[in-house]
């Protein structure tokens, strides 16, 4: 039983109550539930992060693709001219992939929660196992994003339980790249601040590297290469997943990492 004449109003305050529980021995109050009344003991708030959407912004068609690769296996030869059914020959730089990863930060607490840091990572068709379809990427994110430099440990973490770069080491080197550090807008990197019992949707933009990707469809791709040797119209279909972790800020409470769900689907060119 607690004796109601050890608390007051004021009790909500955590120094305040801190001080009552200290007290304790002294005044007579026993049993008093550090966990019940109000949570007497502070507990670090944890956000809530989720992926809202993974949406491709530059893409190659399958006429494309389908032309590219019926022109490496030509090789100049004169089987080379049945590939003008699928169109011109594309550049390189035609067939980059492009893509924003949206995430939804929840503030679950009742100050400020800006948000520091995120690492993203993206792996094309999960399911093959061959190596190089994984991806990581770490954006650190500033007050002033014409001045943000990218710290080296900003996506690092000492709780095993939060995937920070370490978790991602096999990630396939430059296979992932974020291009709002790559001449790409500023804005991006400006730190959202979530405010108090509130969600906010932040994008982060990021790209393929080229020849790792038209590597990995070709390899992973054999029926639609297939048929472009064939001569006819392929259809290619990229399975994705996406996974990772954000950092955030709470005053008093310093940095908290907090992971978010693996999200996949599928990409129709």
């Amino acid at each position: 039983m607690i004796d109601v004449q050890c608390y007051s109003q004021s009790m909500k305050h955590s120094m305040i109550v801190a001080a009552l529980v200290a007290l304790a021995p002294l005044s007579g109050c026993k049993n008093l539930p550090l966990g019940g009344l109000g949570n007497l003991a502070d507990k670090a708030p944890v956000p809530d992060i989720k992926v809202s959407a993974v949406a491709l912004d530059a893409k190659p068609s399958n006429s494309m693709l389908a032309a590219f690769y019926c022109d490496k296996a030509a090789g100049g030869s004169m089987f080379g001219v049945g590939c003008r059914v699928f169109g011109n020959v594309p550049s390189i730089n035609d067939l980059k992939f492009t893509f924003h990863v949206e995430l939804e930060a929840h503030n679950p607490s009742s100050i400020p929660m800006p948000v520091v840091s995120a690492l993203v990572a993206f792996t094309a068709y999960p399911q093959d196992t061959g190596g190089q379809n994984l991806g990581s990427v770490c954006v650190e994110m500033c007050e002033d994003p014409n001045n943000c430099p990218q710290s080296a440990n900003a996506c690092d973490s000492s709780d095993p339980q939060i995937r920070g770069t370490r978790d991602f080491a096999q990630a396939a080197a430059g296979f992932l790249v974020s291009t709002a550090l790559n001449g790409g807008p500023k804005t991006e990197l400006r730190m959202p601040l979530v405010q108090p019992g509130t969600s906010l949707k932040f994008a982060a933009t990021l790209s393929l590297n080229i020849d790792q990707m038209l590597a990995l469809i070709k390899r992973v791709s054999s029926d639609a290469i297939s048929q472009i040797t064939s001569g006819r119209q392929p259809t290619f279909v990229i399975p994705w997943a996406v996974e990772g972790s954000v950092w955030v800020r709470f005053e008093g409470f310093g940095r908290i990492g907090a992971g978010f769900p693996r999200s996949e689907g599928n990409w129709a060119l």
